[in-house]
C-alpha cells in the first residue's frame, strides 16, 4: 500500500499507521492493544451500541466509540488511563444493573464476554440494591433457540446479523429504555436456517441452543477441528464433545470458505442424524430370516462369499456423499479391483471432476463486479454461499443476473433475471455468448484445461458472426415464452454482463445432468472468460458434502481414482500397480440405474457402504432391495435397509471419522475424530480395508492417514499434492487447495 494511504496517530504512546478510513480499534489491535466491546463484529458495520469501547481522543470533548470512530492524522488517543477505566466501570455496572448473576448455570458461563470482562474491567461491587426486571424464562423463539431476555444488554449483535447479514429480520428490539428487550415478532417463530449464528454472537447467553441447554460446561468440553458433514461448502467447524458424545458444531473460522457462519442444517441436522436410529453395536448375519449378532471374522466371511459369488455385472455398490474421501477411495478401489464391478456409484455425485466442470473460487465471488446464478438457488442447496452472495449484493452494490426456471430465494435482488430451455441449457449459454459476442466483448483465449472438445474452437471462430439474435431466433434458443419477452429478458441479462470486467459465474451441476457433460461445461467456461477474465474460471456448485470427492475418489460409475476415465490407459496402468491388480476399464451404472437394475432382478448382490436408499427416498428403493437376493450393510444406525441386509457391519459416524472431504471448488479438508466409537466398532475405511483382506485383497492400511497418502500419491490430483509435504496427525485440521 501507498504512503499517501495511511493515515498516522498515536495510542497510549505509540505511533501507528493504518489504511485510511480504519477505526481508533482496528488501529489499537494492530498494536495489540485491548479495548474491550460487546457489539463489535468485524463482519459488521459499526454499530457503537454498547458504550464498552470509549477511548480519550484529545481535543474531541467526551469518550467516543473507538469502534465506529474513523482515525485522523496525529490524532492522540488514550486508551486506560484513569478517566477511561472510570468510564469503562460505570459501563460494567449500568449493564449489570438487571443482568442476573446467574453464572453457574448459564450456558455461556465459562465463555462468556460479559463475565471476562466484568473480573477483568468492572468494579468489584454494585451501588445498584434494586430489585432487576424479571421476564418469563426459558422462552422458546424457534425451534432451535431458546431466549433469556433479562440477560440482554441490548448490543444488537442478532437483531444486526438478521437484517444486515441474513437479509432475514425475524428478531428484533422492542420497548424503549430500561424497558427494551430483544424478541420475535407477534406469531412468527425465529426459524430461520441462519438463526444459530445469533447463539454464537451473543455475548452473555440471552440467545441458547435448545438442543445444547445445560448439557455441558465450556470446561468439560472437548474441541476437535472438523468439517460441516450437510452440503458442498465444507464450512470448517469445531465439534465440541463431552464423555463420548457429540454436544454441538461451533463455527471455526475459514474466510476463504464459509466467512465464518454455519447454517442450522449443519449445526443441528448433524447432531440429529448422528442420535437417529438405534446405534449398531455388533456385527450381524440373516438366520432363518432373522438378524443374529455375531463375530466380525464370521460377519465379514459371510459378506466376502456372498458379494464373490457375484463379482462382476452381477453386484454393485452404492455409497454415502458424506462419506469421507478415505472411504470413498476405498469403496471404488474394492469394487472396481476385487469385485470386478464398475457399478460403483454415490447418489447426488458430481458428473465430472473438479478439472472439468469447475475450477472456480469461493473467495472469486467477494471480488466479482457482477454476479452469474444459472440455475442455481444456494439458500436451497449451498446455505452459506447465500450469505456471502448477499454481502456482494446488498452491502457492496453488485449486480446480479439469474438465469432459472424456477423462484429463487435471490429473485428480489437480481438486477435482470431470465429463464433457459428445460432440458437444452447449453442453448442458452450459446445465446448469452452470442450477445455479448455480437456486442463486440473481447475475445479471450480459454483456460488451458477448457481446451480441446472442439466446441470453444468454433465459438471463438464465430466470433466475427453476429449470430442471429433476433426476437424469434433468441425465443427458440431459450423457450423462454412470448419472443418479445424472450429477447427482453435474455438481453437484460447479456447488458448486465457486459458491463462486467471481473464477473463470477455460478451454476448448480445439477443443469449437467443427462447433457453432454464436456460441452456444456466448456461453454459456461467460456462464457466466465469473456465475463470475467482471461483467468476467470465457473464455479460449480455441488449438492453433498462430498459429491466432489465421490467423482475424484473413483467411487463413481464413469471415473477412476484420480478423476480419470475408465478407458484412461496410463491411469488404469498407475493404479494397477498400486493396488497390485488393475481395475475394470468399463463404465458403470448410476445410483439410479443400480436400483432399477435391482428392481428388474439383474442384480445378484449389492453393497450398501453409510447409504439408506430407503430412508433416503430413492425411488424404486424398496422395490430394488426386496429384490436383490443378498445385501451387505455398513452403516452407523438402524434404518429401513436393515430390513432387507443379510449381513451388517457396524460403522463409526461422522464425529468418530477421521478423514477429508472435497468441497464444491475442489478443496480438500480434513476432520478430526471428535471421539472414539464403541469397542466393537470399526471406522469405515476399516471395515472396507478387513472386508478387501477377507477377499484376498490385501488392503494393508493401519490408519485413515495411509488412506491420505495413498490417495495423494496415486491420484495425481493437484489439491492433494500438499497432503505429501505434510505430517498428518490424528487430530487433522484446516485444508489444503
Amino acid at each position: 500500500m501507498q504512503q499517501q494511504d495511511l493515515v498516522t496517530l498515536t495510542i497510549d504512546g505509540r505511533e501507528v499507521s493504518v489504511p485510511r478510513g480504519s477505526t481508533v480499534l482496528h488501529a489499537a489491535q494492530q498494536l495489540g492493544i485491548e479495548i474491550p466491546s460487546f457489539c463489535y463484529s468485524k463482519k459488521m458495520d459499526p454499530l457503537g451500541a454498547c458504550r464498552m469501547c470509549l477511548v480519550q481522543i484529545e481535543k474531541v470533548k467526551g469518550y467516543p466509540p473507538s469502534c465506529a470512530t474513523p482515525v485522523a492524522p496525529n490524532m492522540v488517543v488514550r486508551t486506560s488511563n484513569t478517566d477511561v477505566v472510570k468510564t469503562q466501570q460505570g459501563i460494567l455496572e449500568f449493564l449489570l444493573i438487571n443482568h442476573p448473576l446467574d453464572c453457574p448455570i448459564c450456558d455461556k458461563g465459562g465463555e462468556c464476554p460479559l463475565q471476562n470482562l466484568t473480573f477483568k474491567y468492572g468494579p468489584g461491587k454494585s451501588r445498584y440494591t434494586e430489585e432487576k426486571r424479571h421476564f418469563v424464562k426459558h422462552l422458546p423463539i424457534g425451534p432451535q433457540i431458546v431466549l433469556d431476555r433479562e440477560r440482554c444488554i441490548v448490543c444488537q449483535l442478532c437483531v444486526r446479523f438478521m437484517e444486515d447479514v441474513a437479509l432475514d429480520p425475524q428478531i428484533t428490539l422492542m420497548e424503549r429504555g430500561g424497558k427494551t428487550e430483544v424478541n420475535v415478532f407477534p406469531d412468527r417463530p425465529f426459524d430461520s436456517i441462519f438463526a444459530g449464528n445469533t447463539i454464537e454472537l451473543c455475548p452473555v447467553g440471552a440467545l441458547t441452543s435448545a438442543k445444547y441447554r445445560f448439557r455441558a460446561r465450556p470446561w468439560d468440553l472437548e474441541h476437535t477441528p472438523g468439517v460441516c458433514p450437510t452440503c458442498a461448502v465444507g464450512c470448517n467447524v469445531s465439534v465440541d464433545t463431552r464423555r463420548g458424545e457429540l454436544l454441538r458444531l461451533y463455527a471455526r473460522e475459514n474466510l476463504a470458505v464459509d466467512d465464518g457462519w454455519l447454517c442450522d442444517y449443519g449445526r443441528f441436522a448433524t447432531m440429529d442424524r448422528q442420535r437417529a436410529g438405534e446405534r449398531l453395536a455388533n456385527p450381524m448375519i440373516r438366520i432363518d430370516g432373522q438378524l443374529v449378532e455375531t463375530s466380525w471374522e464370521e460377519a465379514l466371511d459371510a459378506a466376502a462369499r456372498g458379494l464373490a459369488r457375484s463379482h462382476g455385472a452381477g453386484v454393485a455398490a452404492l455409497g454415502s456423499p458424506r462419506a469421507t474421501n478415505e472411504e470413498l477411495y476405498l469403496l471404488g478401489r474394492l469394487t472396481r479391483s476385487l469385485l470386478r464391478s464398475a457399478d460403483v456409484a454415490v447418489p447426488g455425485a458430481s458428473p465430472a471432476p473438479t478439472s472439468l466442470i469447475g475450477g472456480g473460487s469461493i473467495e472469486s465471488i467477494e471480488s466479482a463486479d457482477v454476479i452469474l446464478l444459472f440455475d442455481a438457488d444456494p439458500i436451497a442447496r449451498q446455505h452459506v454461499l447465500d450469505l456471502r452472495i448477499k454481502k456482494q449484493v446488498k452491502r457492496r452494490g453488485v449486480p446480479l443476473a439469474i438465469v432459472a426456471n424456477e423462484p429463487t430465494g435471490l429473485d428480489d435482488m437480481a438486477a435482470a433475471k431470465c429463464s433457459f430451455e428445460a432440458g437444452n441449457p447449453l442453448a442458452t449459454v450459446k445465446a448469452l455468448l452470442d450477445l455479448l459476442i455480437g456486442a463486440g466483448l473481447p475475445v479471450s483465449e480459454p483456460a488451458e484445461e477448457h481446451k480441446g472438445s472442439g466446441l470453444l474452437a468454433s465459438l471463438v471462430g464465430a466470433v466475427q458472426e453476429v449470430v442471429d439474435a433476433t426476437v424469434e431466433g433468441v425465443s427458440k434458443l431459450t423457450g423462454a415464452g412470448a419472443a418479445a419477452q424472450a429477447h427482453a429478458e435474455l438481453a437484460r441479462v447479456a447488458d448486465v454482463l457486459r458491463a462486467a470486467k471481473g464477473a463470477v459465474v455460478l451454476y448448480d451441476e445439477r443443469i449437467l445432468v443427462g447433457q453432454d457433460v464436456t460441452a456444456l461445461s466448456e461453454a459456461l467456461a467460456q462464457l466466465a472468460v469473456r465475463v470475467g477474465g482471461v483467468a476467470a474460471k465457473p464455479l460449480a456448485l455441488a449438492a453433498s458434502a462430498n459429491s466432489r470427492g465421490a467423482a475424484e475418489m473413483g467411487a463413481h460409475p464413469h471415473f477412476l481414482a484420480g478423476g480419470m476415465a475408465p478407458g484412461d490407459a496410463e491411469a488404469l496402468a498407475r493404479l494397477g500397480k498400486a493396488w497390485g491388480l488393475q481395475p475394470t476399464a468399463a463404465r458403470g451404472k448410476t445410483a439410479a440405474e443400480i436400483l432399477e437394475s435391482a428392481r428388474a432382478g439383474e442384480l445378484q448382490a449389492l453393497f450398501l457402504m453409510g447409504h439408506d436408499p430407503i430412508a433416503e427416498g430413492a425411488p424404486e428403493a424398496l422395490a430394488a432391495l426386496e429384490a436383490v437376493p443378498f445385501v451387505v450393510l455398513q452403516a452407523a444406525r438402524s434404518g429401513p435397509a436393515m430390513g432387507y441386509a443379510d449381513v451388517v457391519l457396524p460403522a463409526t459416524n461422522y464425529a468418530e471419522s477421521p478423514g477429508t472431504f472435497t468441497n464444491l471448488e475442489g478443496r480438500v479438508q480434513r476432520s478430526g475424530r471428535a471421539m472414539r466409537a464403541p469397542q466393537e466398532i470399526r471406522e469405515g475405511w476399516q471395515v472396507l480395508s478387513d472386508l478387501a483382506l477377507v477377499l484376498d485383497g490385501r488392503f494393508d492400511y493401519l490408519s485413515a492417514e495411509e488412506v491420505t497418502q495413498e490417495i495423494a500419491r496415486v491420484t495425481k490430483l493437484a489439491s492433494w499434492a500438499e497432503l505429501l509435504q505434510q505430517a498428518l496427525t490424528p487430530a487433522l485440521a484446516g485444508g489444503v487447495r
